[in-house]
């Protein structure tokens, strides 16, 4: 397996103008309470760099002067329906933050056997087909004391379930709900390292990222706090990470498109984050039919009315004391309803995170006992 590369991480802190690696473990924050931001904060991210995220989302976050995160698929930018590097670079210009989205969009945890796979065959039913959708990949069936490799060739399903079907016969046996499959580590180390790799080779600065699917695992896990800042959706929850006990490697999100969350429910949802000890993460795909521009554009407005600023992950950890604080941080925008136009929008704010009243000595603070932290795992 190949080392992660750390000089990309070092490229990044250079740039930004840090002076050190500042990644937590879970970490109390509770006595910087009185440093808290006057309002909260909430991020968005619309996942697998689909053109629409250009085409109908990136315009009106534009036009409402609110930054956002697109989670790029590496592999597949510029393909069939998929942002080109130019629209890419132009978002990350107007302030988006690009996150990896691993290479192309595999599953990064194990998913459980719903059937049991026995001796000689080549059909292996779990959860999710998930692992099949690459002929050619490999598998490990595992049940904790056993395990086998095997070449995956399609996947499927039928009356009994979704399932995968592997090249050769098994040798071994697995019994139902006590045994998994996931992908070997060199596929899961590919698709974590070699996306963040292929991203900063275009220009980019990668310090976050986003699972495929939510599917997380151990293994997958470990590899990105190797050279990930944090993992956004690490868990199934309501979007809504606690302040003053963060863990920048086990966040969740939300979706908010219409059938998930209903415009009184996101109401709720950002009277919560409104209250500032939370960060409040809203996640959605601009390619699905119902989720359109007019529903980031009311989740936007629906922010700003609650004094919420809106920023990117990678601002928010920096806020947070997660991550050192840059010389600048990009483009924000804490636009209450005051500063709206007749039209009824409201014009683009900068802000610059260390302008906010405590942040500069609880960051430093962190930061410090962040980076022994980091430096212990390499």
């Amino acid at each position: 397996m190949h080392s992660p590369d750390d000089g990309s991480r070092r490229r990044f802190l250079r740039n930004a103008g840090l002076t050190g690696v500042a990644v937590t473990a879970p970490v109390s924050l509770a006595s910087r309470a009185s440093a808290e931001s006057p309002s909260g904060k909430v991020v968005f991210i619309y996942d697998d760099s689909v053109e629409e995220d250009y085409t109908k989302t990136f315009p009106v976050h534009q036009d409402e002067g609110a930054p956002a995160c697109t989670a790029a698929i590496s592999g597949q930018l510029g393909e069939k329906d998929r942002l080109t590097l130019p629209q890419l670079k132009e978002m990350n210009d107007a302030g988006w933050e690009v996150i990896s989205h691993t290479v192309n969009h595999r599953a990064l945890g194990p998913l459980e056997l719903t059937e049991d796979a026995s001796n000689g065959d080549t059909k292996v039913y779990d959860l999710s087909n998930r692992h099949g959708a690459h002929p050619g990949d490999e598998v490990v069936l595992s049940n904790g004391t056993k395990k086998e490799t095997a070449t995956v060739t399609g996947r499927g399903s039928d009356d009994t379930g979704q399932y995968i079907t592997l090249k050769n016969p098994l040798h071994k046996s697995f019994e139902a709900h006590k045994a998994t499959v996931r992908y070997t580590d060199d596929i899961l180390h590919s698709e974590i390292f070699d996306s963040k790799k292929q991203l900063e080779g275009y220009g980019f600065d990668v310090t976050n990222m986003v699972l495929p699917y939510g599917i997380n695992g151990k293994r997958a896990e470990a590899m990105i706090q190797r050279e990930y800042h944090s993992l956004a959706n690490a868990e199934f929850a309501d979007g809504l990470n606690p302040i003053d006990y963060f863990s920048p490697y086990h966040l969740s999100r939300t979706y908010f498109k219409p059938d998930s969350m209903k415009k009184k429910e996101l109401g709720s949802y950002l009277d919560t984050v409104a209250k500032g000890n939370v960060l409040g993460i809203l996640a959605g795909h601009s390619s699905y039919k119902d989720f359109d521009p007019k529903r980031v554009r009311t989740a936007i407005r629906m922010a700003k009315d609650r004094d919420i600023e809106i920023v990117t992950l990678r601002e928010a950890l920096v806020d947070i004391g997660v991550m050192e604080t840059p010389a600048t941080t990009g483009s924000t925008t804490t636009a209450t309803s005051a500063e709206k136009t007749s039209a009824g929008k409201s014009a683009p704010h900068t802000s610059v995170t260390s302008g906010q009243p405590g942040f500069g000595i609880v960051t430093a603070l962190t930061g410090i006992g962040a980076l022994a932290w980091r430096q212990s795992r390499r």
